[in-house]
C-alpha cells in the first residue's frame, strides 16, 4: 500500500512553513508530556504521532509501507486517525515537492526549529533535497555524518556525500574537500595532496575563501609537473558540469551511471533507475546487465523473476562482467530460474572465488566480500554456501603453497586452460609468484601486460615486469629487454640499454652474439664500455626515461 500521494507542486515555501508550524511546537508539547499540571492527553498524543511519522523519513520503499502499517494499527492512534493521516500526507507532500522546501524543512529538523531536533530524518531530507536540485543538500548532509559518526552511515557516508557534493560545484564542499584531503582526513589516512590542491583551486575559483596556508601547504608538497596537471585540471573544469571521477587524480571511483542509478533507488524511484540501467545496457555496459539481474533477482522496480535474472547474469558474464559468476552459483546452487545443478554451482563458485582474489589479498577479506555480494532481499539472503567457501579456501591453500604451483595455476587462469578465465585474478597471482621467488613469473606477467589481444595493453608496466624477471636473472627475460629496446619496440629506443641487457643475456648463456655486434656497432667505444660495467654491476634499465 502506497502513501495517499499529495503533489505540492509549486507550493511557496511560506506555505510549508505555514504546513509544519500546524504540528505542535516541541516545547509545547514536551509540556502537555512532561508536565503533570497540563492534563492534555491530546497534545501528548500529538507529540508521539509527530515523533513516530519523523522515524519514518529515513526508511523507503517496503521498509516504510510496514512500518506506516504499524502505525495505522497501533490502538494508541486510533483516537487521532485524522492526525495520524495529515501528518503522513505532510511527509508525503514535503518529499515529492519542491526540494528548496524539503531542505529548508531539513535544516529545521537539523536545528530543532519549531520541529523536534531529528538527525536521521534531517541528514535523509538534505541528502534528498541535493539529489534534486538543492546540491548544499548534500554539503549539509555530509558536514552532519562527518561530525557525528554515531548516525548511520557515519563518516564513510559523509565522505561520500562530501564528493557528491563538490562535483556538483557548491564551493564550501570544495574547500571542505579539500582541506580534509590534505590533512588526511580520509578513509585510508593519507594526505593526498594532488587532489587536496586542484580541489582548493576549484573552491576558490567558483568563489570560496579558501585558507591561502592550506593551498601553499598542499602546492610545496606537489612536484612541478603535478602542479601543472592539476592547475590545468582545474581550468577546464571551470563553468562545466563535472565528471564523475573528476579530478583527473581519482582512479578507483565507481562509473557514473552506477551511482545515479543507486541513488534512483535510495529514492524508490524505480522509472529513473530502469531508465539508466537500460540506457547503459543499450550502450554496451556489460555491468548493466548484471544489474538488471539483480533488480530482477530481489524483484526492485519489476516483478521478481529469476529465469529473466538468470538471463541478465549469463549475458553480463559472457560480455566480461566476471561478478555475475557469484549470482550464476548461487542460482544453480538454489535451483532458482534454472534446474539445481550442484556440479554446475560449483564451477561457478570456482569463477566467483577467483573474482574475489582481484578485490582482495586475504582469505577472511574475500569471505566478507563475498557476504556482501550476496543477494539483499531478506528472503534470498542466508550463510555462504560451504561449497563457496570450499573454492575460497582453495585460493588460499593456492597461494600459500609452493611457489612455482602458484605461477602454473595463474597462467592456467589467465589462459582458461582447465580453470575459469580471468586475467585480473592470473595477474595478482604472477606478481605473487615472482614476489616469492619464481622470477619467470615475472616475464609471463611482462609479456601478458604487453602483448595481450584481451585487455588494453600497458607498455610501461610490461617492460617494468621484464626487468624484474630480468635483475632476478631470468634469461629470456634478458633477451627480450635487449631486443625491445635494440627495435624500439613498445619501449623507446635505447641502444645503450638493449647493450646492457644483451650483455647480462649471454653471460647467463644465452645466443645473442649477432645481435650484441649490431648494436654495439652503433655505440662508441666508450659507450660500450660503460654498458660492461653497467652490466657488471648490475646495473639496470626499466623505463625508457635517461
Amino acid at each position: 500500500m502506497q502513501l495517499k500521494s499529495l503533489r505540492l507542486g509549486a507550493m511557496s515555501l511560506a506555505g510549508a512553513v505555514l504546513l509544519a508550524a500546524a504540528l505542535p511546537a516541541p516545547h509545547a508539547a514536551a509540556q502537555a508530556a512532561d508536565d503533570p499540571a497540563i492534563s492534555s492527553e491530546r497534545e501528548a498524543e500529538r507529540l508521539r504521532i509527530q515523533r513516530a511519522i519523523l522515524d519514518l523519513v529515513p526508511r523507503a520503499g517496503e521498509a516504510r509501507e510496514r512500518q506506516v502499517r504499524s502505525l495505522r494499527s497501533r490502538r494508541e492512534f486510533s483516537a487521532a486517525r485524522d492526525t495520524l493521516e495529515s501528518r503522513l500526507a505532510w511527509i508525503e507532500g514535503i518529499e515529492s515537492g519542491d526540494p528548496r522546501v524539503m531542505y529548508e524543512m531539513a535544516l529545521r529538523l537539523r536545528d530543532g526549529d519549531g520541529l523536534p531536533q531529528h538527525s536521521e530524518a534531517a541528514v535523509t531530507w538534505l541528502e534528498r533535497a541535493g539529489d534534486h536540485g538543492v546540491p548544499e543538500g548534500l554539503h549539509a548532509a555530509a558536514r552532519m555524518l562527518l561530525d557525528d559518526p554515531d548516525l548511520p552511515g557515519g563518516r564513510s557516508m559523509g565522505r561520500i556525500l562530501l564528493k557528491r557534493a563538490a562535483r556538483k560545484n557548491v564551493a564550501a564542499a570544495q574547500e571542505d574537500l579539500g582541506i580534509r584531503l590534505i590533512g588526511g582526513r580520509t578513509s585510508l589516512g593519507i594526505p593526498d595532496y594532488n587532489n587536496g590542491y586542484a580541489w582548493l583551486l576549484l573552491a576558490q575559483a567558483n568563489g570560496a575563501d579558501v585558507d591561502t596556508g592550506a593551498l601553499a601547504e598542499a602546492r610545496d608538497h606537489l612536484s612541478e609537473e603535478n602542479r601543472q596537471v592539476a592547475e590545468t585540471t582545474v581550468r577546464r573544469a571551470i563553468g562545466r558540469d563535472l565528471s564523475f571521477t573528476w579530478p583527473l587524480f581519482d582512479e578507483d571511483e565507481a562509473e557514473e551511471w552506477w551511482e545515479q542509478v543507486a541513488i534512483a533507488l535510495r529514492w524508490d524511484e524505480c522509472g529513473r533507475a530502469l531508465s539508466i540501467v537500460n540506457g547503459a545496457r543499450g550502450g554496451g555496459v556489460a555491468a548493466a546487465d548484471h544489474r538488471l539481474g539483480e533488480l530482477h533477482e530481489e524483484g526492485t522496480c519489476v516483478d521478481q523473476d529469476a529465469t529473466k535474472a538468470f538471463d541478465h547474469y549469463d549475458s553480463a558474464f559472457r560480455a566480461g562482467h566476471l561478478e555475475s559468476a557469484f549470482r550464476l552459483g548461487l542460482l544453480y546452487y538454489d535451483g532458482r530460474g534454472v534446474s539445481q545443478d550442484l556440479e554446475a554451482a560449483r564451477r561457478w563458485f570456482k569463477a566467483a572465488a577467483l573474482t574475489l582474489v582481484s578485490f582482495y589479498s586475504e582469505p577472511d577479506e574475500r569471505l566478507s566480500g563475498a557476504s556482501r555480494r550476496m543477494p539483499r532481499d531478506p528472503s534470498l539472503h542466508r550463510e555462504l554456501p560451504p561449497e563457496l567457501i570450499a573454492e575460497i579456501d582453495w585460493l588460499a591453500e593456492i597461494e600459500e603453497g609452493d611457489p612455482q604451483v602458484l605461477h602454473e595455476t595463474a597462467l592456467r587462469v589467465r589462459d582458461g586452460t582447465g580453470l575459469p578465465r580471468d586475467r585480473e585474478a592470473a595477474e595478482r597471482w604472477l606478481v605473487k609468484a615472482g614476489r616469492r621467488g619464481v622470477a619467470e613469473a615475472y616475464y609471463d606477467l611482462g609479456l601478458t601486460r604487453l602483448d595481450d589481444p584481451v585487455r588494453p595493453r600497458d607498455e610501461e608496466f610490461g617492460i617494468i615486469a621484464l626487468a624484474a624477471a630480468g635483475r632476478d636473472g631470468f634469461v629470456s627475460a634478458q633477451v627480450e629487454l635487449g631486443r625491445r629496446y635494440a627495435a624500439g619496440n613498445q619501449v623507446q629506443k635505447w641502444d645503450h640499454a638493449a647493450y646492457v641487457w644483451l650483455l647480462m643475456a649471454e653471460e647467463n648463456g644465452a645466443e645473442v652474439a649477432a645481435l650484441l655486434r649490431k648494436v654495439g656497432g652503433r655505440l662508441s667505444e666508450e659507450d660500450r664500455q660503460t654498458a660492461r660495467a653497467d652490466a657488471r654491476n648490475g646495473t639496470y634499465y626499466p623505463l625508457d626515461s635517461r
